[in-house]
């Protein structure tokens, strides 16, 4: 089995013809963690539909020398116990993320894309080679990143996702979003009086303000609300992540989890695509790779310095991988051969 782990950096480094070195300050282009709550126009308007975390921006913009925007968020998290408004400040942040990503999504679509992204050249080549010599007959799919770029190039793959159910529905490609996703949804528990006279917007800010008391059901469901809010006459709360340092929890069904550890044990050869590697839940996880050949992988990142770093990170874990880092960033790799070299040996 091939497993393909995509990070921030996939979607960053999305468009073959717009790579980051060569056009560094496109306003729409999907962001990196650090860069997800910076001084864009489009980012400071979604802010201010969610004013709660106001207070917040100016050290999410420039957080302490000690500490990464994940780091700070954590340090926001753990403040709950004794600062309670926090509470109401994470969920507005959740609320942010869920609408700014749709929103810089849509436009980085529809103004750069065009339906041209290195995800429809990677699957092809994926599928193309799947069976054939690659070693794999079936692909695990793995990503940290709330966009559906993933799931755009899905159906050059004859794998088409419209439910929750069809990510991992297929005999060929299993598809987890282990962090969640910016169109998924999980129902509220708790009741909210007259949700039915609310709009979403409304729905929305009624959720944030009783974050502290809100119960959410473990399903999950695709939306097409923006802003989640309400479903129907259900009130919603969106399914992602916040980006914390030390995730120890995946925002996905219990399915696609066990999926994914299903997957592990079968893979034979792995690609990482734009992902750092900190998550502790599932890089514990990825030691369950179980080849006793061992496996070789590839990593990916925006230049070869980032993509050893990675490569040693993970290699510090103690998983059963030969890494190789590319020179290339993701459009570069996906068409100078070395993807191709990578999947058909």
């Amino acid at each position: 089995m091939l497993m393909v782990i995509f990070g921030a950096g996939a979607s960053f480094d999305s468009v073959p013809s717009r790579p980051p070195a060569t056009h560094p300050n496109l306003e729409h282009r999907l962001p990196l963690a650090a860069e997800l709550f910076a001084d864009r126009p489009l980012f400071t308007q979604s802010m201010r539909r969610f004013p709660d975390f106001t207070p917040l921006v100016p050290f999410l913009r420039n957080p302490p020398s000690n500490l990464s925007v994940e780091g700070l968020l954590q340090r926001f998290q753990a403040e709950r116990a004794d600062y309670p408004v926090r509470h109401q400040q994470l969920a507005a942040i959740r609320f942010y993320l869920h609408f700014v990503i749709w929103a810089c999504e849509m436009e980085w679509k529809e103004q750069v894309a065009k339906g041209i992204t290195n995800y429809v050249t990677l699957l092809d080549q994926v599928e193309r080679w799947r069976g054939r010599g690659g070693g794999y007959k079936r692909v695990c799919l793995v990503t940290f990143n709330y966009d559906t770029l993933l799931e755009d190039a899905l159906p050059f793959v004859s794998h088409q996702v419209t439910a929750i159910d069809d990510y991992i529905s297929s005999d060929n490609y299993k598809v987890v979003k282990v962090h969640g996703s910016r169109n998924w949804a999980r129902d509220v528990m708790t009741a909210i009086p007259d949700i039915e006279q609310k709009n979403t917007w409304q729905a929305a800010q009624e959720l944030i303000a009783r974050a502290q008391e809100l119960v959410l059901a473990d399903t999950y469901r695709i939306v097409t609300e923006w802003p989640i809010g309400k479903h129907g006459q259900l009130p919603s709360f969106p399914a992602l992540a916040i980006p914390v340092e030390a995730k120890d929890d995946f925002v996905c069904p219990a399915s696609h989890v066990t999926a994914l550890k299903e997957a592990i044990p079968q893979v034979t050869k792995i690609l990482v695509v734009g992902w750092r590697g900190v998550e502790a839940h599932a890089v514990e996880l990825l030691k369950g790779l179980k080849q006793p050949s061992g496996i070789s992988g590839v990593v990916v990142a925006g230049n070869y310095a980032a993509a050893n770093d990675v490569a040693a990170r993970l290699e510090a874990q103690g998983l059963n991988v030969t890494w190789r880092p590319s020179h290339a960033g993701f459009s570069e790799w996906t068409t100078n051969g070395e993807s191709v070299r990578f999947l058909r040996g």
